[in-house]
């Protein structure tokens, strides 16, 4: 009887994962509940891990199958890219984004990060308030060394090369103000136009989840998520410079939003690496929603930088012309 229970169990569980790959994941963005679910979806894995194994405990044996279900949830959790591994960065041009919450976790951690990535462009979200734009960019520019910066609210642009700011985008948000720059970087590849992005969270819309939504009901942020979205991706789509638009997304790959970025982007970690590339939680990562997508560069090279020094994890990526 044990038995059976316990095939029930892991037919259920194997029916978990492919529900969540084939169906919750792809309509993510659909509605508050369903964003929810996916977004904590690896803590629900992790729970019914504990119980499944805490099960063969009582019966004095641990089995390989729920060892092999663990690494099936945590494969799931992520979100497979293709490519090679990491190799030393050379020449080209270093791209880093990193969401350092307002360097209220490790100041000195961020930090080092940036100094030893030796990055070109840095796409930073959550860099500052508002009221301390002039003072947080000062001190980037003069951690990295002779930088030049662009802000938008807490969106910010560090550059080594010549950059100009061409237009600030005020988006929709729950929030007193969202807004995203865009520049020129007069790089040794030519002029590259830029954006730094930290879309809409649509899982913070209610709390408690309201699961009596699940069915079609679009709140607010999702809306604002949608909008922010389609405005980066219409302000973008005609410009004759090539583009790299960098930051914190907030959604993982195969979701609706990130869908429409690829449709006219070039995910350069998904271009060039395998793994999953998962940069939140920092200490725990099980989720990839940090980007560097590009169009008309080629990409060479991407990382997710080991570090614990914000919430995120830094993406450092290598381009050539």
């Amino acid at each position: 009887m044990l038995k059976k229970i316990r095939i029930g169990l892991m037919a259920a569980f194997a029916a978990y994962l492919v529900t969540y790959r084939l169906v919750l994941e792809p309509h993510s963005e659909a509605n508050w509940a369903t964003y929810f679910l996916v977004h904590n979806s690896f803590l629900l894995v992790l729970a019914w891990c504990v119980l499944m194994a805490a099960l063969h405990i009582r019966a004095w044996r641990f089995s390989l199958g729920w060892v092999g279900m663990l690494c099936a949830a945590l494969v799931v959790a992520g979100h497979p890219s293709c490519g090679s591994e990491p190799e030393p960065m050379g020449d080209p041009l270093r791209i880093l984004t990193y969401n350092v919450a307002h360097f209220d976790l490790d100041k000195p951690g961020v930090l080092k990060v940036m100094r030893e990535s030796n990055a070109d462009i840095l796409f930073v979200q959550e860099a500052c308030k508002p009221e301390e734009q002039k003072a947080t960019g000062g001190m980037l520019c003069k951690e990295m060394g002779g930088y030049q910066y662009v802000v938008a609210s807490s969106n910010m642009i560090v550059s080594r090369y010549p950059i100009e700011l061409t237009k600030v985008y005020d988006m929709p948000t729950k929030w007193p103000t969202k807004k995203f720059p865009e520049a020129i970087v007069h790089s040794p590849l030519g002029p590259i136009r830029v954006m730094c992005v930290h879309l809409e969270p649509s899982w913070v819309e209610k709390m408690p989840p309201d699961f009596g939504h699940y069915a079609p009901v679009v709140g607010k942020v999702v809306q604002d998520r949608r909008a922010q979205a389609r405005i980066v991706l219409e302000a973008l789509r005609g410009s004759k410079e090539p583009v790299i638009v960098a930051g914190d997304f907030n959604g993982s790959a195969g979701s609706e939003v990130i869908r429409q970025f690829g449709d006219e982007f070039t995910d350069v970690f998904a271009a060039t690496e395998k793994g999953f590339g998962m940069t939140l939680l920092a200490k725990m990562p099980y989720k990839r929603i940090d980007y560097v997508w590009e169009r008309g560069l080629t990409p060479m090279r991407a990382e997710v930088i080991d570090s614990t020094a914000s919430d995120h994890r830094p993406v450092l990526a290598e381009l050539e012309r």
